[in-house]
């Protein structure tokens, strides 16, 4: 069976933009989404959002699939654990700062990576 031309016949939309630079390759929708690009999005992406993909066969039967994703533009957070705030320090002093650690592509809760430093 050959594989389809999809080619012209796909629409993405991602957080409310249409795509417009997509490309077919073997059956596969391909579109590529900036989302620094401010034509886009003129405001920076921050929460919950949705894309969804339509493509038409050659009789003009439509499907669509919709995600959810997030953009987490906020950053990491940080948690000085040592020395505690108002120390007095002196010659090597370890520094132990946790950052949890976030995984979207799974439901598992987010874990955490501790850096430990000594200082000069």
């Amino acid at each position: 069976m050959a594989e389809p031309n999809l080619a012209g016949t796909g629409s993405l939309i991602v957080a409310g933009a249409q795509i417009t630079n997509i490309v077919s390759e073997e059956g596969v929708l391909i579109g590529t989404v900036d989302f620094d690009d401010p034509t886009l999005y003129q405001t920076p992406l921050n929460g919950d959002y949705e894309f969804s993909v339509s493509v038409a066969n050659g009789r003009g039967v439509t499907r669509r699939e919709t995600r959810s994703f997030t953009v987490d533009a906020g950053g990491p957070t940080i948690n000085v654990m040592e020395p505690e705030l108002a120390s007095i320090i002196a010659g090597a002093t370890d520094v132990i700062a946790e950052v949890p650690t976030h995984r979207a592509s799974t439901s598992r809760p987010c874990g955490t990576e501790s850096t430990r430093r000594n200082s000069a």
